[in-house]
């Protein structure tokens, strides 16, 4: 999580991937990946866009193609479980 530098195994923390396109033109498929550490479960995403489009919310590791208008974004919301034996 952004500015998050100390996370307690046992907790839930919620962080965000965003991606603008600025232009001047549309894209095409933008490839977004993030995978998820094993220190992590109960991970869940979902994708909020402006001016585009991506895929449907998931339960595993985000491997989506959005298309994003100039002047677009996307914003990924992952929350995920540490889990209660993550070290390090």
């Amino acid at each position: 999580p952004w500015g998050n530098t100390n996370s307690t195994p046992g907790t839930i923390i919620t962080y965000h991937v965003a991606i603008t396109n600025l232009g001047p033109s549309d894209s095409g498929a933008t490839s977004v990946t993030d995978l998820f550490s094993s220190k992590h479960t109960s991970t869940t995403w979902e994708c909020f866009p402006y001016l585009a489009t991506c895929g449907a919310p998931g339960a595993t590791t985000i491997n989506d193609s959005p298309v994003i208008a100039a002047g677009g974004s996307v914003l990924y919301q992952i929350t995920t479980l540490i889990r209660s034996s993550a070290t390090g």
